[in-house]
């Protein structure tokens, strides 16, 4: 594993570093949730917000960490009072600190933001006018919306070197991974059914779609241009794509599936030929030498390889194949857009027939989580916002994929879209209280490391 100052600005031909002052207070911070002292969780929130005045750095950094407490697994960790409420405080006060230090690269932020303020504007008259719950629409856009731009202008339009933001995603996940390796052994690591492996969050649904984005990066970052790393990667890689397989998230392998094909259609339709894909050993020579491995493993093991495979997919019997188990979302949210196809229901709420289900917290009265199962982005997008909102969000969404899809390094590239395909079975596009954060952090490095990529093509002519 290639190890250097990651400040220095210098060209990362390998794309992975781990950051090892910023791995071990992490490690420190998601450890001492273990203690189950009384409101120990409420306490790392505050430190964490205290963390995030310190800088538009460490308030992106703090944000991330705050995506892991807020989904700890009930099993490890103490009580969580006060969290629902600090992690929004945390999320305004990021936003605050980032605008304070604010130092825009030119074009950089211009090229979105203002298809972004005119979707927030469209949301935002649609909240107002059509909403069946106005209050809680507002208050949801707002989030969605601090969300976006502590993402966007924290992680792009700051003097960060170009792949910091990569090498610090990848070193949080590293820790996720490696807290999450002996909880495999343990009854806490299958806590919430029993089968489903879980690791440190409190879903296994939720541990597949947080590790797999970065485990896609780190698979094509190992099959393009490995240089020095080969040992780190396929120690760090066996085990990532395991406990994915573990945890039964068919997600992730959707996800999966379909990042594959962008990605290939990217490099297809949107060629450029100073992408990183000469760097290092050979291409063809690492996929046949994976390819065969794999070939030579199914032949000595086909039978258990699908019996596992088959006991994935229905999740050991316990439903169907893919896609079924969201077959009465997707009815709900057909019978939903089919009344409101041209304004929506409402930003973030339910289809119209469901009920919307909202915890509010005690002090402030303010909706701390109102969650709304909808399984697929586009018709969730239909239903909450209708052909007036989904425009707008189409336009703002496509100034960040199309950098990503013609300047991006292959590996960058596979991770946008396997974090867009997440919302093809988990929709968290809007959850910005949870994993949704998360995905926006992800886009957002995406995003300035495309830039950064154009800029360099660009200023060599």
């Amino acid at each position: 594993m290639m190890l250097s100052d990651p400040d220095s600005g210098q060209d990362d031909s390998l794309g992975v570093r781990v950051l090892w002052k910023e791995s071990v207070l992490v490690v420190l911070v998601l450890i001492a949730q273990v203690l189950k002292v009384p409101y120990v969780a409420a306490g790392t929130m505050a430190v964490l917000i205290a963390w995030a005045c310190r800088g538009a750095r460490s308030a992106v950094q703090a944000t991330t960490v705050s995506v892991i407490l807020t989904l700890a697994n009930p099993a490890l960790i103490g009580d969580q009072s006060l969290v629902p409420l600090l992690k929004w405080l945390l999320l305004f006060v990021s936003l605050a600190r980032i605008l304070l230090e604010r130092r825009p690269r030119p074009g950089t932020s211009s090229r979105w933001f203002g298809c972004f303020a005119a979707f927030a504007l469209v949301a935002f008259c649609l909240a107002v006018e059509v909403s069946g719950d106005r209050s809680l629409s507002l208050q949801k856009l707002a989030s969605f919306a601090v969300g976006v731009l502590v993402a966007l202008i924290g992680v792009t339009d700051r003097g960060d070197p170009p792949r910091y933001w990569l090498n610090w995603f990848t070193t949080v996940y590293l820790v996720v991974l490696l807290l999450s390796a002996p909880l495999i052994f343990l009854p806490a690591g299958r806590n919430l059914n029993g089968t489903g492996f879980q690791g440190i969050f409190s879903h296994p649904q939720t541990y597949g779609v947080y590790a797999v984005p970065i485990t896609v990066y780190l698979t094509v970052t190992f099959l393009v241009k490995v240089r020095g790393s080969s040992r780190f990667l396929l120690a760090v890689l066996p085990w990532a794509w395991y406990s994915i397989f573990a945890s039964g998230c068919r997600t992730a392998l959707l996800a999966v599936g379909l990042s594959a094909a962008a990605t290939a259609g990217s490099m297809v339709l949107l060629p450029r030929t100073s992408r990183s894909l000469n760097r290092g050993r050979p291409v063809i020579l690492t996929v046949c030498f994976v390819g065969l491995v794999a070939l030579a493993v199914f032949s000595t093991s086909a039978n258990e390889l699908m019996g596992a495979f088959g006991e994935f997919i229905t999740k050991g019997g316990r439903v169907g194949t893919i896609g079924s188990s969201r077959q009465s979302q997707i009815d709900a949210l057909l019978a939903s857009i089919e009344q409101n196809l041209i304004t929506g229901v409402g930003f973030g709420l339910s289809p119209a027939a469901l009920e919307q289900v909202t915890e509010r917290d005690e002090l402030t009265g303010l909706a701390v989580s109102a969650p709304s199962e909808q399984g697929f982005l586009p018709l969730a997008v239909l239903n909450q916002l209708g052909i007036l909102g989904a425009v707008p969000l189409l336009l703002f969404f496509a100034t960040l994929a199309f950098p990503v899809a013609k300047y991006g390094t292959p590996a960058v590239v596979g991770l946008f879209w396997t974090a867009l395909f997440i919302n093809f079975g988990e929709m968290i596009f809007f959850s910005n209280g949870g994993l949704g954060m998360y995905m926006w952090l992800l886009f957002a490095c995406c995003y300035g490391q495309s830039r950064t990529e154009q800029r360099l093509m660009e200023r060599c002519g």
